[in-house]
């Protein structure tokens, strides 16, 4: 039948590494007039096919029709939980503010009838959550709950990554560094596989916020070289953005401009990006500029971090950004517009 023709078509496209195409595919089936339970079944590998693409406004849209779908084919309540996790995490990677997800996500991590993969996944969620609000009492709340969970060898390359993100931002880094060296010697090379993609990705995160730049650098630029081959955009954005923030701090102004030029180019393209990866681009520009005392530019990147059409930001961003306007305005011997702003950010710490 056609729509098994379809399908091989799709199939296909995903076999030789091209999982956007495949989704892109399958979209059209998806939208006919065919069946509900085969609907929901064509949504199912769509949803797949863009978490291997990294398409999150792509896996949004599709978790939102499959929930919708699930909810009138009375799927039971673990398979619409897993729909709306899916949905949580992806509306705040594409700019909703965090804020609004943590208490669905903790009813989710609390909710003892749910499966441990599911749970972790939240917990996980949280941490992140709690790194980006600079929300320590959350963290630790998040901690115990995850404490709680037995941790079945389905979901312990996620547990690890939650303990990863945990001893990174509030605990022992170096037991962070031994996690990273599990992780990485368990997923030694980039991988389609999201539970690879998740170990590589919190792992080179870990080395870089703990200064260990030089050992995220080769993580870093396999997973950059592979994500491009597969035309998995939104991972390639994330880590070049991340390559440019280490060159930065690493003093290599080349290297930074190198990787920001090639981020840049991939952006006016409109290729699949988050909106945190889009802020973090536009931050590590400002900070470029600075650095080589392009007063102009740097006020003009802060100046488009404000104005980015997707407005959430959050205090992890916001300070920073806060930081690099004041250090333009130091560089100009000029006093810092900003106070009141100054003063709201100094209550949310």
């Amino acid at each position: 039948s056609a729509l098994r023709l379809v399908g091989r078509c799709a199939s296909l496209a995903a076999s030789v590494g091209e999982p956007q195409t495949a989704a892109h595919i399958l979209l059209p089936v998806a939208q006919a007039n065919i069946p509900p339970r085969d609907r929901a079944a064509i949504y199912d590998t769509i949803i797949s096919f863009a978490y291997a693409a990294g398409d999150r406004e792509l896996a949004y849209s599709s978790l939102r029709e499959r929930f919708m779908l699930g909810m009138a084919l009375g799927d039971d309540a673990r398979s619409l939980q897993e729909l709306e996790l899916g949905m949580l995490e992806a509306s705040v990677q594409q700019g909703v503010h965090p804020t609004t997800a943590i208490a669905p996500l903790m009813a989710i991590l609390a909710d003892k009838l749910a499966g441990s993969e599911t749970r972790t996944r939240a917990g996980l969620r949280l941490l992140i959550i709690a790194d980006m609000l600079l929300d320590e009492p959350l963290a630790y709340m998040t901690r115990d709950q995850l404490q709680r969970l037995d941790a079945p060898s389905t979901s312990g390359s996620l547990h690890r990554q939650a303990q990863l993100v945990w001893e990174t931002v509030f605990g022992d880094q170096e037991y962070a560094l031994a996690i990273v060296t599990e992780l990485l010697r368990d997923n030694p090379e980039p991988s389609l596989s999201q539970s690879v993609i998740g170990a590589r990705h919190y792992a080179a995160f870990s080395l870089s916020r703990m200064g260990l730049r030089e050992l995220a650098k080769p993580v870093l630029l396999a997973d950059y070289d592979f994500m491009v081959k597969h035309h998995v955009a939104s991972e390639a954005l994330y880590t070049l953005t991340l390559l440019a923030e280490n060159a930065i701090a690493e003093g290599n102004h080349i290297e930074a401009a190198r990787f920001l030029k090639d981020a840049a180019v991939a952006l006016e393209r409109g290729e699949p990006h988050t909106h945190f990866t889009e802020r973090s681009f536009l931050l590590a520009t400002a900070n470029l500029a600075l650095l080589e005392n392009r007063l102009s530019d740097a006020d003009h990147a802060i100046g488009m971090v404000r104005r980015c059409a997707l407005t959430a930001t959050t205090t992890r961003i916001h300070a920073v950004e806060l930081a690099s306007a004041l250090r333009i305005a130091s560089a100009r011997g000029a006093a810092m517009e900003d106070d009141d702003q100054v003063e709201v950010l100094r209550e949310q710490l």
